[in-house]
């Protein structure tokens, strides 16, 4: 009888022991993983080399934005030429000429966007939007891409001189442009799109915002959510 509740008592024992070390094994994954996760937040940030490709026009890109894999990029030149980049296959997958010649400055509508606001030297602005696509023909993944001309290809006449800053935002309903031209003028214009509720056609209007004097040389604008305010910044970090 008592070597019975011996054995019992030995099982017990180990069986608590190894939950117990089971536990504490667990414990120790946990505060390994935390570790892991927490330190880095506390490192200084780095940049480090993944991938290498030449483009070609790399002297003239003005813009260039990749997907969310990696594999695909779109470049904007000086000269308006747009072109998408399969950078997995090291092919071009469509290319464009935009229709403004010389293109002096570049703005996205918002940093969430695929939008941009593109000013050529004459003071014309267009906008561009564009989208990565994945396509799964063959069974195997591809990315592509497209772009649109969302208020058309005809630029939109902001000032007759070259504009050296410009920015756009828009929403369900209109898009409200403003640039900084070379004479040291503000310009801005808003543009309506309405749709025809009998006949679904898109009616579009435009007029000019009444733009304030300044006395700052700005090289970059931005415009705030719901058009109210506008922000204006230097090289030398004016506001």
């Amino acid at each position: 009888m008592q070597s019975k509740r011996y054995l019992v008592d030995l099982i017990a024992a180990r069986v608590i022991s190894v939950v117990g070390i089971s536990i504490i094994g667990f414990i120790l994954l946990i505060f390994v993983y935390l570790f892991r996760q927490v330190v880095p937040l506390f490192e200084d940030a780095s940049i480090t080399e993944e991938l290498v490709e030449t483009l070609p026009n790399t002297q003239d890109i003005l813009y260039s934005d990749i997907n969310e894999q990696n594999d695909a990029i779109i470049t904007i030149t000086k000269s308006g030429r747009l072109e998408f980049y399969n950078l997995a296959r090291r092919l071009a997958i469509s290319e464009e000429q935009l229709p403004l010649a010389s293109i002096s400055v570049i703005a996205k509508d918002a940093p969430t966007q695929q939008l941009l606001a593109i000013a050529d030297a004459k003071g014309g602005v267009i906008m561009l939007g564009y989208d990565f696509k994945d396509d799964f023909s063959g069974g195997n993944r591809y990315s592509t891409a497209e772009s649109t001309y969302p208020l058309g290809k005809q630029p939109i006449r902001l000032s007759s001189r070259p504009l050296q800053a410009i920015n756009s935002l828009t929403d369900e309903k209109s898009t409200s442009i403003v640039g900084y031209d070379s004479a040291g003028e503000l310009h801005g214009r808003i543009l309506f799109s309405e749709e025809n509720s009998i006949t679904g056609e898109i009616v579009r209007s435009e007029s000019n915002i009444r733009m304030p004097d300044i006395s700052i040389t700005p090289n970059f604008l931005q415009i705030f959510d719901q058009q109210e305010h506008l922000l204006l910044a230097t090289e030398d970090g004016k506001l």
